[in-house]
C-alpha cells in the first residue's frame, strides 16, 4: 500500500512538473494573442472574408503563377512594415522641413515615428492637419518600385497617418512627401490621416472594405494587402471549394469546360479583360446608388462584370457623348486638367486604360492590356523575375527591339519597317511605341508613355500643348521643322498658314517648352533630356544650359527631373545640387551651369553640330531672345493628380 501510494505521489509530482511548461506555453500564447489583438486595433485588419480566401489558397495548384505574382510590384503595393519590406533608413534619422521635425527609429523588428515639437524659430508654415506629437508605431509600407511612403497608427480606430517624408530608391534618400508630386510650390502639406483608408486602399489592396466613419474612427478591413490573385481573378472561395475535389479537378482538365467559379482574364473578351486592369488604371466613378456603399464595403465591381452596371468612366474624351462627364467637368473645373490634356488624353500615370481604350486598335480590333503586358512571366521567358517585373511586358512586345505587339496585325510594316518609319531599322525612330506612344504622361517623378496609340501631329501640339513624338526625340528641332518633315515623309497636312508664325515655333521645341510651358510640360522636357535616344539624336553640348534653367524651377518635381538629367549627360562633371532646398537656401544655378557648358556649346556650334534652331550665341550662351521668353512663361497652377 505504501508503495502504491508513493507511486501515486510520484505520478502527481511528474504531472505537476510537466504541466508547468504547458501552462507557461498557454500563458505565453494567450499573451501573444492579446498583443496581436491589441496591435490590430489601430491598423487595417487583413483577414479574408468569404468569398475571399487570399493568395495562399492559390499557391498549391498554381505554383508558377504564384511565384511570378510574388515577384511583381503588384504584390508589394502595400505591405506590413517589417525589416524585409522597409527600404528607408530608420537608423535614428532626424528629418526636418519647415517647422516639421520627425525622428525615424528602428528597435528590433519594429519601426517608429517620433514627432518633435515644431521649430518656432521658423516662420509658420501652412499646414493642414499638423502631425500629432509623440511616438507612433509605423505599420504599413506603400510602394516598392521607385519610392516608399509609410503609414503609422493614428490611434483613431484603424485610420492611418502618413509619415510626411518619402524614401526615393534611386537617390537612397528621404524627401518631403509633397515634393514627389507635380503640384504648385508651397510649404503646405495636405492632411494625410485617413487617406490610405479612404483612397489608397482601393488600388493598393485586394477586397477592400473602407468602413469609413464620420468621426474618423475608420474600421477598415481588407482581404489582402497589395494587388493579389483575387483582385484580377475575383473572389476564389467557391473555386477553391469546387477544386478541392480530385474528381472535379480531373473533369475540368479532361473536358476543358464547365464553370470553374473563377475568372480568367485571358478567356474574357479583349474589352472585358482590359476593364479588369482598369480598376486601378482608370478613373471610374460609382453610380449614385453605389456611392455610399463604396465607402463602407468597397467597389461593387468584380472581375468579369459589365462595369456599367455599377460604375461609369470619367473620360473627358467622351464629354460630348456622356452628360455625366461634362457635368463633372463643369462642377470641378480643376479635376480634369489635373489628369488629362484638353483633348482627353491622359496626362498622368494610372490612367492608361483611357488611352488604350480610345485607340483605333482597341475600337476596331482586339487590342487590350495583355497585348503588351503579361501578369505572369512565361515559362520560356529568358529574363529573371526581377527584369520581367520592371514593367511586366511580354518578352517580345516591349523591349528595345520588340515591335511584335504591333507587327502581329501590321505585317506589311514588319516586312519593310524603314520604308514606313523613314528611320534606320535598328534606330529608336523605328520602334513603333516611340512614335505612336511617346512619353507624354507624368508620374512617379518621371515621364511615362502615353497609352493612346496615335501618330505625331503638330496640330495636336498646337491645340493641346502636348509634346509630340518627333520633338521629344529631336529636342533641338522646332515645330516648323517637324511640320515640314511630317508633310514631306508621311503626308501629314501641316497646320494652317500663320499657325506657326510666332517666333517660339521657330525655336527648338524642347527649348520653347522649357522656357514658356507650364510646369507639367517643363517636367516632360526635363525627363526627355535624360533619355539616351534623345541625347544621341539632338547632341548634348547645349543641354546643360537649358537644364540649368529648369533646375531653378519653382516646382519641386521639375527641379528633381532636371537635376537627374544633368547627371546623366556624358562628360558632365559632378555638380553639387539639392532640389529639396527651400528658395532662400537654394542658390540660383542656371548661370553657373550655363557658364560651365559654354565652351562645349561654342565648339559644337563652330563645328556645325548644333541645330540653327537652338538659340545660342557664338559664345555658347542662351541668346537674349531666348531669355526674353521667360517672363511669358505659363505660370498657371499645375496639380497633376497621379
Amino acid at each position: 500500500m505504501v508503495f502504491r501510494s508513493g507511486g501515486r505521489l510520484i505520478r502527481a509530482v511528474q504531472l505537476a512538473v510537466l504541466s508547468v511548461p504547458l501552462l507557461l506555453i498557454y500563458l505565453h500564447a494567450s499573451r501573444a494573442a492579446e498583443q496581436r489583438a491589441a496591435g490590430e486595433q489601430h491598423v487595417p485588419l487583413q483577414a479574408p472574408k468569404p468569398p475571399y480566401v487570399s493568395s495562399k489558397a492559390c499557391r498549391s495548384c498554381h505554383a508558377a503563377q504564384y511565384e511570378s505574382w510574388y515577384a511583381s510590384y503588384h504584390r508589394s503595393m502595400t505591405q506590413p512594415a517589417t525589416p524585409q519590406t522597409v527600404r528607408g533608413d530608420f537608423a535614428g534619422q532626424t528629418l526636418t522641413h519647415g517647422q516639421e521635425r520627425v525622428v525615424l527609429e528602428r528597435q528590433g523588428d519594429a519601426f517608429w515615428l517620433d514627432v518633435l515639437a515644431p521649430d518656432s524659430s521658423i516662420a509658420q508654415d501652412q499646414l493642414l492637419g499638423p502631425l500629432p506629437q509623440g511616438r507612433h508605431p509605423v505599420k504599413l509600407v506603400t510602394g516598392s518600385h521607385h519610392m516608399q511612403v509609410y503609414w503609422y497608427e493614428s490611434g483613431r480606430g484603424r485610420a492611418l497617418g502618413q509619415v510626411p517624408f518619402a524614401f526615393l530608391h534611386e537617390d537612397a534618400r528621404w524627401v518631403p512627401r509633397h515634393m514627389v508630386f507635380m503640384r504648385p510650390p508651397s510649404l503646405m502639406r495636405l492632411a494625410e490621416t485617413g487617406r490610405w483608408n479612404a483612397s489608397c486602399l482601393h488600388c493598393h489592396s485586394t477586397g477592400p472594405e473602407p468602413h469609413l466613419a464620420l468621426d474618423g474612427q475608420h474600421d477598415t478591413r481588407v482581404a489582402e494587402l497589395g494587388v493579389a490573385c483575387e483582385a484580377c481573378h475575383g473572389p476564389g472561395g467557391e473555386h477553391v471549394r469546387q477544386m478541392s475535389s480530385p474528381v472535379a479537378r480531373y473533369a475540368s482538365h479532361l473536358t476543358r469546360s464547365g464553370q470553374l467559379q473563377i475568372v480568367n482574364p485571358a478567356k474574357l473578351s479583349a474589352e472585358r479583360a482590359a476593364v479588369v486592369c482598369s480598376q486601378c488604371h482608370a478613373s471610374w466613378q460609382p453610380l449614385p446608388e453605389h456611392y455610399a456603399a463604396r465607402d463602407q464595403t468597397g467597389s461593387a465591381y468584380r472581375p468579369g462584370d459589365d462595369p456599367s452596371r455599377t460604375q461609369w468612366l470619367f473620360a473627358p474624351a467622351r464629354k460630348d457623348t456622356d452628360p455625366r462627364v461634362s457635368a463633372a467637368m463643369m462642377q470641378d473645373r480643376s479635376y480634369a486638367p489635373g489628369q488629362f490634356w484638353s483633348d482627353g488624353q491622359a496626362r498622368v500615370s494610372g490612367r492608361e486604360y483611357h488611352g488604350m481604350s480610345e485607340s483605333a486598335c482597341a475600337k476596331g480590333g482586339e487590342l487590350s492590356c495583355s497585348s503588351c503586358h503579361t501578369m505572369h512571366r512565361a515559362a520560356d521567358d529568358p529574363r529573371s523575375l526581377k527584369e520581367w517585373a520592371d514593367d511586366q511586358l511580354a518578352a517580345d512586345k516591349g523591349n528595345e527591339h520588340g515591335d511584335a505587339a504591333c507587327t502581329g496585325c501590321h505585317a506589311d510594316i514588319a516586312r519593310a519597317p524603314a520604308q514606313h518609319t523613314q528611320h534606320a531599322d535598328e534606330s529608336p525612330g523605328s520602334r513603333c511605341y516611340n512614335c505612336h506612344m511617346p512619353h507624354t504622361s507624368w508620374g512617379l517623378l518621371k515621364a511615362m508613355r502615353s497609352h493612346r496609340i496615335s501618330s505625331p501631329s503638330v496640330q495636336e501640339t498646337l491645340d493641346t500643348g502636348r509634346p509630340n513624338a518627333c520633338t521629344l526625340c529631336h529636342l533641338d528641332r522646332s515645330l516648323r521643322w517637324t511640320a515640314r518633315m511630317l508633310d514631306a515623309r508621311f503626308g501629314v497636312e501641316p497646320p494652317a498658314d500663320g499657325a506657326l508664325a510666332p517666333a517660339e515655333h521657330g525655336l527648338a521645341a524642347g527649348v520653347s517648352l522649357a522656357l514658356l510651358g507650364d510646369a507639367g510640360q517643363r517636367g516632360l522636357i526635363a525627363a526627355a533630356l535624360r533619355r539616351p535616344e534623345a541625347q544621341r539624336t539632338a547632341g548634348t553640348a547645349w543641354m546643360p544650359a537649358l537644364l540649368g534653367v529648369l533646375m531653378d524651377d519653382p516646382y519641386d518635381a521639375v527641379r528633381y527631373a532636371a537635376g537627374h538629367a544633368l547627371r546623366s549627360l556624358p562628360g558632365v562633371e559632378p555638380y553639387a545640387y539639392d532640389f529639396v532646398l527651400r528658395p532662400h537656401q537654394r542658390p540660383a544655378v542656371a548661370d553657373d551651369v550655363a557658364r560651365r557648358a559654354a565652351a562645349d556649346v561654342a565648339r559644337a556650334r563652330q563645328a556645325g553640330q548644333l541645330s540653327r534652331e537652338l538659340p545660342f550665341t557664338a559664345d555658347g550662351v542662351l541668346s537674349e531672345e531666348a531669355r526674353s521668353l521667360l517672363p511669358r512663361r505659363d505660370q498657371r497652377p499645375v496639380h497633376l493628380l497621379e
